[in-house]
């Protein structure tokens, strides 16, 4: 372990320098996170003993992150799943109106919990190869009596790159990377709005960039919590108007 986070650090110092290396690290507390958990021994993991998957341990930014953006990925930590419960129910939706996508999705644990619910599609969008490959063992062995949405992609992909899709759509974040990245990506679905209006969600867990969506005038937040931020696309088309729709959610 400590041989790959020296590895990380020279990747980082080769793209940034040493003072750009530094200053990364304590601007976002990466430092302290990496070496955090190098003690950090695995603990057994409720959801992966029930359905054999591997989701539980958290995994520092991994050997094989390429591209510009590698040293802006914050390190995969799998989402509890009873607040990823919570979040998802808020929504008052019709689920097969809707793609689910998860950036920055790590091992798969959130892909999975969401085919709990009748989405059209569910995608999840990760930087790793390796934890790509763990996602897709993960999607392939999952087996539950409850599971309503089968049609689960994994994409191999830098976030802010990938083209958003112009369905009504579920956004998942889970704190997956920092504020340079998470611009690109908001700018993107801001994009995304403005060539095709539709209802889109924002869940956003931990969310350490949430003002970006909090000034954006293609956003509008109606539930806040000290733990996850939901916003609402200020315009879409539909049946139904976001005033009912934000009324429905936050009551």
């Amino acid at each position: 372990m400590v041989g790959s986070v020296l590895r990380i650090l020279r990747k980082s110092v080769a793209l940034r320098g040493v003072a750009g290396t530094v200053a990364l690290g304590i601007e976002t507390a990466w430092g302290r996170r990496v070496w955090s958990s190098l003690w950090r021994a695995p603990q057994p993991c409720e959801f992966d003993r029930n359905y054999g998957t591997d989701t539980g341990a958290s995994v520092v930014q991994t050997e094989d992150l390429t591209g510009p953006n590698w040293t802006y990925s914050v390190r995969y930590s799998p989402t509890a799943s009873a607040k990823l419960q919570e979040m998802l129910a808020a929504l008052s939706i019709r689920h097969e109106d809707f793609i689910f996508i998860d950036f920055g999705s790590g091992k798969g644990r959130v892909l999975l919990l969401a085919s709990e619910l009748p989405f059209k599609a569910i995608i999840g969008l990760e930087l790793s190869k390796q934890l790509h490959q763990v996602a897709q063992r993960n999607v392939a062995v999952y087996k539950s009596a409850g599971q309503a949405c089968k049609r689960i992609e994994c994409v191999l992909t830098d976030a802010a790159l990938y083209e958003i899709p112009p369905a009504p759509t579920v956004c998942y974040f889970n704190n997956p990377f920092r504020e340079p990245v998470m611009t690109q990506v908001v700018r993107r679905l801001e994009a995304s709005l403005d060539l095709t209006p539709r209802q889109m969600f924002i869940l956003y867990y931990v969310p350490w960039c949430q003002h970006l969506f909090s000034r954006s005038k293609y956003f509008r937040a109606f539930r806040v919590t000290r733990e996850y931020a939901i916003y609402q696309s200020a315009i879409s088309t539909g049946p139904q108007s976001d005033e009912q729709t934000c009324a429905r959610l936050a009551g």
